[in-house]
């Protein structure tokens, strides 16, 4: 029997700050030193939105798993399915090395685990055999 694992990540954090920091300096020098066009740093600033709103917000992610359960929540978004129900799980390491998860039921369904909620993919990996939950890691 697993004791039970739990992770939770705050959107406001400092690579975050970085991020935002970095954005508006690049929109600064755009605007200042480059001459670039208003609409083009509307287009920019835009962007950058997603971010700062997180960083109001500060969302909050979490996911949980024990004997019977795997859950996950963030913002509004959640989702729970039965160990039992799971028919296997794929996780994907993307492009700009984020992880997804995808999680196939037995019924069919197919439920997508955010990517705000997903632990250091050694540790989710670790979990699901643990677990003897059907599990394969892809690269992109």
């Amino acid at each position: 029997m697993e004791p039970p694992f739990s992770f939770t990540r705050h959107a406001r954090q400092l690579s975050s700050l970085l991020g935002v920091a970095l954005g508006f300096i690049g929109l600064i020098l755009l605007i200042f030193v480059v001459h670039a066009h208003p609409a083009f740093i509307a287009v920019l600033a835009v962007l950058l939105s997603p971010a700062i709103w997180d960083l109001v917000v500060n969302a909050r992610a979490e996911m949980q798993v024990n004997d019977t359960t795997l859950s996950w929540r963030v913002g509004r978004r959640a989702g729970e399915v039965a160990l039992s129900d799971i028919e296997r799980v794929k996780a994907v390491t993307t492009l700009d090395l984020s992880q997804r998860a995808t999680v196939f039921t037995r019924s069919g369904k197919k439920l997508y685990i955010p990517s705000p909620c997903m632990p250091p993919s050694r540790t989710f990996d670790a979990q699901m055999i643990n677990r003897k939950v059907p599990f394969h890691r892809a690269l992109f």
